[in-house]
């Protein structure tokens, strides 16, 4: 990239779902840093309002209002970038949304729209963009992911699988793509400080499961801001490592649920056995299921702490020595 800013050829980003959270931030950071910015949203409105933000700051910037899930939509984005531009050095698949329901009584409509847009349309794009990049023989594709992507969270399975699938996609893009100059990066947010909660779509219910009771899991507050994570894509698009952390306890807790799968559905399962089942009547315990839910119960303890210490972190109580790997998406 910095031979394209020596040569005197502005470099060219496309960032999805640029209307508000990430993307703007992201789209703003790229512009103010002399990138031309292509905006990739639903509502034009707001994309065309940060495109005039941008070029009264002194940017570059050109508002595509697209549905991305509407692979035809997709094409004719980078073809309006080419167009425009003449070349595409990074896209950024930042738009997505979260879904909350239980397996069980999950909209398979819904669920269908959902991996449309978080796994479907950023390898829609990938698809236009990588012969543009091939031709140029440089570029960098970012997909921003989550931490979930390592949480097989109850009521939540719908988005991180979403957010899992996007990570094997990358990862084997990233193989494929390695000796055409290529890179596939992934950028990996905690919780950020967006609309993206507000914007969960809940798609189901169950009998045995009182919802509400977990409401927690939507409402939690604090996090990282937008412009962590935008730094944090600036490096990705810089660096191009495999995967981008906004912060290190991110990292921290992506690590310990690789290494734990177990120990983390074992604390899912309690947690939702303790305070989101509705009351019904339990089995008599047998004496030598006590000792292993005794071990069980240790094992809990130990995942609970480092999982209270991490939602801590993010509601404020962060320790000085907190590094920020300079940011969302997710969304």
């Amino acid at each position: 990239m910095r031979a394209l800013t020596e040569r005197g050829t502005q470099p060219v980003v496309i960032v999805t779902g640029a209307s508000s959270g990430i993307g703007e931030a992201t789209a703003r950071l790229f512009a103010r840093r002399g990138w031309a910015v292509v905006l990739a949203a639903r509502s034009a409105e707001s994309l065309e309002a940060l495109a005039e933000a941008i070029r009264q700051e002194g940017g570059e910037a050109l508002a595509v209002p697209a549905d991305v899930t509407d692979y035809a939509q997709a094409q004719r984005l980078v073809e309006q970038a080419l167009e425009r531009y003449g070349r595409v050095d990074a896209l950024v698949n930042n738009a997505g949304r979260g879904m909350f329901g239980t397996v069980a009584s999950l909209d398979l409509s819904q669920l269908e729209y959902l991996f449309r847009l978080n796994v479907f349309a950023p390898v829609a794009l990938l698809q236009a963009v990588v012969p543009v990049m091939r031709r140029q023989g440089d570029g960098v594709i970012v997909n921003v992911s989550s931490v979930m992507e390592a949480m097989p969270t109850p009521l939540s399975a719908a988005y991180t699988a979403s957010k899992a699938a996007l990570a094997h996609f990358s990862d084997a893009a990233r193989a494929e793509l390695a000796h055409t100059g290529i890179a596939v990066v992934r950028v990996i947010p905690g919780m950020t400080r967006t609309a993206f909660r507000e914007n969960i779509v809940p798609a189901g219910s169950a009998d045995d499961i009182d919802i509400e009771a977990l409401n927690w899991l939507r409402q939690r507050e604090g996090g990282a801001s937008p412009e962590q994570a935008a730094e944090a894509i600036w490096q990705a698009v810089h660096e191009r490592p495999r995967e981008q952390y906004v912060t290190l306890p991110d990292r921290l807790l992506v690590a310990a649920l690789r290494l734990t799968p177990g120990l983390f559905n074992r604390a899912m399962t309690f947690l939702v056995g303790r305070y989101a089942r509705k009351p019904q009547a339990q089995p008599a315990v047998c004496p030598p299921c006590r000792l292993g839910a005794r071990r069980t119960s240790a094992l809990l303890a130990v995942g609970l702490l480092a999982l209270v210490g991490h939602l801590l972190y993010h509601r404020g109580l962060r320790p000085r020595w907190t590094l920020v790997y300079s940011e969302g998406g997710s969304s």
